[in-house]
């Protein structure tokens, strides 16, 4: 009953559920580069950039932090948090793709898909400021 409940709400705010969706998916990759980084499996190629544990634990972080934005956005209502959420979950895929170019290169397609998101993100973004 209660994922039902949470279809129907998923359908009525669209924009909602792609951010929150979007949000999840920072969520889980932060959380992945923070539990790799602290069991010491450097290989991982979004952390193959930095050399150091902090280096690589600021990075998951951030990734981690950009996408807890969002959903503590929809909960508080305080307004320096609620100005742009959107914008955080933004930052944090744009972020994960200079560093996968960095990082990987541009001849292995594995830049597309946080570039896609990324955009998607933006597009949604600026479709709540003009509803505004």
């Amino acid at each position: 009953m209660r994922l039902l409940t949470l279809f129907k709400s998923m359908a009525t705010k669209p924009m909602q559920s792609i951010g929150v969706l979007s949000s999840l998916g920072l969520i889980g990759l932060g959380s992945i580069l923070v539990i790799l980084t602290l069991l010491g499996i450097p290989e991982f190629v979004a952390t193959s950039l930095f050399d150091t544990i902090v280096t690589r634990e600021f990075f998951g972080f951030f990734i981690l932090i950009c996408g807890i934005a969002y959903p503590l956005s929809l909960t508080r209502f305080n307004p320096k948090i609620n100005k742009n959420p959107l914008a955080w979950a933004y930052t944090g895929w744009i972020f994960l793709f200079l560093t996968r170019i960095l990082t990987v290169g541009i001849f292995p397609a594995i830049w597309v898909y946080p570039l896609c998101l990324g955009l998607i993100t933006a597009i949604c973004h600026f479709w709540d400021k003009a509803r505004e």
